[in-house]
């Protein structure tokens, strides 16, 4: 018959958590703090995103004040400065429609007040008359839709809701 050993008293102290454990916990808490950095940095390029759309929509209409170009290639570029003012701001495929695409949508821009979108619709449609029917007698008026432009998306602008910052 085997013998019987008891088992020997230490006085080491048994570990809280073996060595993998202790990796585990790490990769873990360092996972949290890179997701947590990743949407602090989102959340902050979205709030510095509104103001550079707009601006950078109206310094695309500077230029284009300054450049002189013919009346019909004015109005076709502004419209698109204004569609992908509307793409990057709402996430609007305005970009990719026709003008008869962009009003049979009436619920088209919902982020906007009715005011503001009726305002939009009459703006896109006057540079669509003028980009498929030009009118060479009136150059000073389409010129005027540059200046329109600017003022629209400033209003449009002013209409999103900002988060309220301290300071």
């Amino acid at each position: 018959m085997p013998e019987f050993h008891d088992i020997i008293e230490t006085s080491e102290k048994v570990p809280l958590l073996v060595w993998w454990q202790w990796v585990l916990l790490s990769l873990a808490a360092l996972a949290v703090i890179l997701l947590l950095i990743f949407i602090l940095k989102k959340s902050r390029k979205s709030n510095a995103q509104t103001t550079s759309n707009l601006e950078l929509a109206l310094q695309k209409i500077q230029a284009l004040e300054l450049k002189s170009t013919d009346s019909n290639r004015l109005a076709t570029d502004l419209s698109v400065i204004v569609r992908e003012y509307l793409q990057m701001q709402f996430e609007d495929r305005a970009l990719f429609e026709t003008d008869e695409e962009f009003h049979e949508r009436s619920h088209h821009i919902e982020a906007l007040p009715e005011q503001a979108a009726e305002k939009l619709r009459q703006y896109l449609t006057g540079l669509s008359q003028h980009k498929y029917a030009p009118s060479h007698n009136h150059p000073a008026a389409l010129e005027s839709y540059a200046t329109k432009a600017a003022e629209l998306l400033k209003g449009i602008d002013s209409t999103i809701p900002r988060p309220l910052t301290s300071g």
